[in-house]
């Protein structure tokens, strides 16, 4: 990759262009054997890349037009699928939701939204980085998109950058839906006290607000054994079977916020 930059630094890519013009118009022995060499050195370059691209979409299925996330179907293992615009790899991998007492039954599984950032420098491969927003309750796969550029080009191009909606949020499943409509949830938000000392006794209002919002999420999600089960400790249980099942057992791991104590239980 890097000889395919310095070649466009040098111009070879418009010396191509305008070069076979020149020929047309009866360029010099050394101009032709010049541009020739350029073309046998692009072409080796498009086969180098070529090779690398297939090496790196080995196991990735699927493309990522009119994509979403419905379209993965869920397993146990990663399947990565080509995901927003080609720029990510997606995979819905299928977990038990009682991870001391996993079942079979699928009311009794957990559906993870995982999404992959590849790494682009293969010389010095060096595995995935996991990254978490914090929350709790962020999106991982929102963060990933948002700023796992960034993060790749702090860390490392040589690594791949994964992360995933935690159970219960966006686009993992079952999600924690405390209202039953959009409709409920928006005069819910319409509601909201206000921020400290915006009047008084509003650490009370807060409080109770807080109190009936917990009650209305038992009440709503109560077919469901889910808030149960999303708890710290079952989140790090979810990244470390993420982390396995890429064939790696070092967690390389970059929290921020509530993400620091995440990333703390994943390792004790």
């Amino acid at each position: 990759m890097t000889h395919h930059y310095a070649l466009h630094a040098k111009g070879h890519t418009s010396f191509l262009h305008d070069g076979l013009q020149s020929v047309s118009r009866g360029a010099s022995r050394p101009h032709i054997s010049k541009l020739a060499a350029s073309i046998v050195d692009e072409e080796r370059i498009a086969t180098i890349l070529s090779i690398s691209t297939k090496h790196r979409s080995q196991g990735i299925k699927g493309s990522s037009a009119n994509w979403k996330w419905s379209d993965i179907e869920p397993s146990r293992t990663l399947q990565w699928h080509r995901c927003y615009n080609d720029t990510y790899d997606c995979a819905r991998l299928d977990v038990p939701m009682d991870w001391l007492g996993p079942s079979d039954d699928a009311r009794a599984r957990v559906i993870l939204a995982v999404i992959r950032l590849r790494a682009v420098e293969l010389d010095d491969y060096r595995g995935p980085i996991f990254i978490n927003p914090g929350g709790p309750g962020g999106s991982g796969v929102y963060a990933l998109k948002d700023r796992g550029a960034l993060l790749q080009a702090i860390a490392g191009k040589n690594y791949d950058i994964i992360s995933f909606d935690p159970r219960g949020i966006g686009a993992s499943l079952p999600r924690v839906d405390c209202w039953g409509s959009q409709e409920k949830s928006r005069l819910w938000a319409l509601q909201d006290v206000g921020v400290v000392d915006s009047h008084p006794g509003v650490i009370y209002d807060a409080f109770a607000r807080a109190t009936a919002f917990s009650q209305a999420c038992e009440r709503n999600m109560n077919g469901s054994d889910l808030l149960s089960h999303i708890s710290t400790a079952s989140h790090a249980r979810d990244l470390l079977e993420i982390l396995h099942q890429t064939g790696q057992d070092k967690l390389k791991y970059w929290g921020f916020s509530y993400g620091t104590i995440l990333g703390g239980v994943s390792i004790s």
